[in-house]
């Protein structure tokens, strides 16, 4: 059963931007900023948590982009939800 993709197409003034490819073939381009971005996971769900210009943000199938913190640290989809870590912490994101 074929399942989701996250993947980076160059923007018309030479920025990454982040696009998802769905498990019906369907593509949704979730970011549209002037800098680039780049993938950071994907998870089952189709969920993309990514980052740009020094922000971290979650996108998805619905194509809906929600600014989450600052980029630091690194995030992971763990136990059906996303966590970032920092350090030697890990925040649960609570949305």
């Amino acid at each position: 059963m074929p399942g989701w993709a996250a993947y980076t197409d160059i923007g018309n003034l030479g920025q990454a931007h982040v696009w998802l490819y769905g498990p019906t073939g369907e593509r949704r381009q979730l970011t549209f900023f002037g800098v680039s971005s780049a993938i950071e996971a994907l998870a089952p769900t189709g969920a993309v948590m990514l980052t740009s210009g020094g922000r971290r943000y979650l996108g998805g199938p619905t194509g809906e982009l929600r600014e989450i913190s600052s980029s630091l640290g690194w995030a992971y989809w763990i136990d059906g939800g996303w966590s970032v870590a920092i350090g030697r912490a890990v925040f649960r994101v609570v949305l």
